[in-house]
């Protein structure tokens, strides 16, 4: 709020009626403070002294002048607060105007920020729910598919297992018709056109050198020119085979007091197997290709 003029003149004409009351009663405050004053004032009055009344007057005057004096420095210093207090009301309006200003571009900044969020929640609700619904629909697929899934492994592992015993099956007959008739073709080549001797090996392995215990070992024989070759023939062939044909080796010599040499005929052999049997110094032949130890020619 601001002091307006009208304000302003009626508080100094009421500072000037309180300065007259204020000089009167400091006057009759020091006529009745000061007896020699008031003596002489009364022996003024009874005995016509205007001399001395007029001193008194004069000091009195003074007082009073001096009184306005100070009050005058008073009221100046006075205006000078009221003035600056005014000035600072103005600038206090004005920095309050504008905080009041920025306060509600504040609140209107708010406003818009509480509709965007509520804009904003209503999405991130709606959102929720469509994520809800496809999580929901993601698991009926998910558990579908998990159950055509188990069908699927089960018929598989159904399949595989019908598969692996025809395999077996088939595998076992193949491979017994097969490298007999294997060993008779290379009977019949090495002999007629080759006259080279292929035998069966027989005999019984009364110390258990090859399995451990008392068995029949059977083995197929090459020889030419004074040198045996110990051929292994089977349509496939492990590492455990071919520690096997290492160990009729051995039980061969023992029984001969020859030193054999070892061949393995095979349509397919493990690669740990070949690495074995190549480091062994075994000869290797199948129907993919030739990967030998040592080289043997007859």
């Amino acid at each position: 709020m601001t002091i307006t003029d009208k304000d302003s003149n009626y508080h100094h004409e009421d500072k000037k009626q309180y300065d007259k009351k204020k000089i009167l009663q400091d006057v009759i405050e020091l006529i009745k403070s000061d007896p020699d004053l008031r003596l002489e004032l009364k022996e003024a009055l009874l005995h016509d002294d205007l001399t001395r009344f007029d001193q008194i007057m004069l000091e009195i005057k003074k007082l009073r002048e001096d009184f306005q004096k100070q009050t005058e420095q008073s009221n100046k210093k006075l205006e000078t607060f009221e003035k600056r207090m005014e000035e600072m009301r103005e600038d206090f309006n004005k920095q309050f105007e504008a905080f009041s200003q920025r306060l509600d571009n504040f609140e209107k900044r708010m406003d818009a920020f509480e509709k965007r969020m509520d804009a904003f929640e209503k999405r991130m609700d709606a959102f929720e729910k469509r994520m809800e619904e496809m999580r929901e629909d993601f698991n009926k697929q998910f558990e579908a598919f998990s159950q055509r899934l188990d069908n699927f492994e089960k018929r598989l592992d159904d399949f595989e297992t019908r598969f692996n015993l025809k395999l077996t099956a088939m595998g076992a007959r193949w491979g017994i018709d097969s490298e007999e008739a294997f060993r008779n073709g290379v009977r019949i080549l090495l002999g007629d056109f080759f006259g080279i001797q292929v035998s069966k090996w027989e005999v019984t392995d009364e110390e258990g050198v090859v399995f451990g215990d008392k068995s029949r070992i059977e083995i197929d024989v090459l020889i030419h020119d004074g040198i045996h070759v110990l051929i292994e023939i089977k349509s496939a062939i492990n590492k455990s085979d071919v520690a096997t044909l290492l160990r009729k080796a051995v039980l061969y010599k023992k029984t001969t007091n020859i030193e054999p040499k070892l061949m393995i005929i095979t349509p397919f052999i493990e690669d740990n197997a070949l690495e074995y049997a190549n480091k062994k110094g075994i000869i290797i032949s199948n129907a993919l290709d030739s990967r030998r130890g040592d080289k043997f020619e007859v």
